[in-house]
């Protein structure tokens, strides 16, 4: 209908064509006014391999299953089955875990980062903060740059710059 009505012409109508090809594109058309001088595209470049997973906004990875990742730059490791993302180049490698915020890393079974640049290596942990790191299981941390060790099961680190070496702590 486009050629019929002299609103396309080879150069745009090619365009569409190979974007319609590429299966990260939803749609295309041409659009303008007169003859059409533009193509819309929309797409995504996120990549969602788990099954009833979701990924929202730009180069997110979900590659478990039952799984959310919302923002940019998001990772959901294969074993990562119910876990979610929220904001921008968190990462996730264990199920039942959330990130939220930004550069958070989680490598632990039942566990929640929030804040920045937190690293969670232990199973039913809780950071809340900025660069934060734990290693010990059943651990709680509050604040800034608070490390607790492998060793140190069932502890908490609430402030500025403590490091737990024990468990119980």
């Amino acid at each position: 209908l486009q050629d019929a009505l002299g609103t396309c012409n080879l150069p745009l109508a090619e365009i569409v064509y190979q974007l319609r090809k590429d299966p990260n594109i939803y749609g295309s058309k041409i659009s303008g006014s007169g003859l059409g001088d533009c193509v819309l595209a929309l797409g995504t470049t996120n990549t969602v391999n788990g099954s009833n997973s979701i990924a929202s906004g730009y180069n997110n990875k979900v590659l478990s299953g039952f799984s959310l990742s919302i923002g940019d730059g998001n990772i959901d490791d294969n074993s990562a089955v119910h876990s979610f993302n929220f904001g921008t180049v968190n990462e996730m490698y264990d199920q039942y875990s959330f990130n939220f915020g930004y550069g958070n890393k989680n490598n632990s079974a039942y566990s929640f980062n929030f804040g920045y640049a937190n690293e969670n290596n232990a199973v039913q942990s809780y950071l809340f903060g900025s660069i934060n790191k734990n290693g010990g299981d059943y651990a709680l941390v509050f604040g800034y740059h608070n490390t607790i060790a492998s060793a140190s099961k069932n502890s908490a680190a609430i402030g500025y710059n403590n490091t737990v070496n024990a468990a119980n702590s």
